[in-house]
């Protein structure tokens, strides 16, 4: 019975280990093993539950689709942590983000451009997540790549905070989302290539 209940316990342990794992690894993506070329089934559950949240939103409100997954994600613990890194206040930031993002609602985005908005993003993340040595998209990527997006109200946020989306992921990749690299960084990743963003002056 103890072996049974040992047994019983490696199993919940598993399960709680693996629930929130993506069905596919970029590892699998970059050798061809997923469906479709899908980079979206590469983003673990929780990722994916905050990109269909921030989605559903700005569908339904317009405005900012990277604002809003910032702000969605913006309950994250480990989030508020990195960005205490770059002595910024957490409730301060998304305040000011929360106010940029509604002055920008102007009516609902077209249903085509937000689906490109998304792809790009994901396909943004992936290489982010790739490049720092992760076999999936994690919400930590889906934030930083949000971060670098070329959009008006989430450049003048972090204006506003003298900080940058490089000072953000390297803020991040202090904290849980560093791991050990352990492929060789390719070029390209599914056909998009790594940006380069020019550090602003604070």
């Amino acid at each position: 019975l103890k072996w049974l209940a040992f047994l019983l316990i490696l199993m919940v342990v598993d399960w709680a280990l693996h629930a929130h794992k993506a069905h596919y690894s970029l590892y699998q993506f970059l050798h061809g093993h997923v469906p479709s070329n899908n980079i979206a089934l590469c983003l673990n559950r929780r990722a994916l539950s905050y990109l269909v949240r921030a989605y559903e939103k700005t569908r339904t409100l317009g405005g900012s689709f990277y604002a809003s997954l910032i702000l969605t994600i913006g309950d994250r613990p480990d989030i508020a942590r990195a960005l205490k890194r770059l002595d910024i206040e957490p409730k301060e930031f998304y305040q000011r983000l929360e106010v940029e993002y509604h002055t920008s609602i102007q009516g609902n985005i077209a249903h085509n451009d937000i689906n490109e908005i998304v792809k790009e993003l994901i396909k943004h993340a992936a290489h982010i997540a790739y490049t720092h040595g992760r076999d999936d998209i994690s919400d930590h990527a889906l934030f930083i790549a949000a971060s670098y997006a070329p959009d008006h109200v989430v450049e003048k946020v972090l204006d506003m905070c003298g900080i940058t989306a490089q000072d953000i992921e390297q803020a991040i990749t202090q904290g849980e989302f560093l791991f050990s690299k352990r492929f060789s960084i390719p070029r390209a990743i599914g056909g998009f290539l790594s940006r380069t963003t020019k550090k602003r002056t604070h």
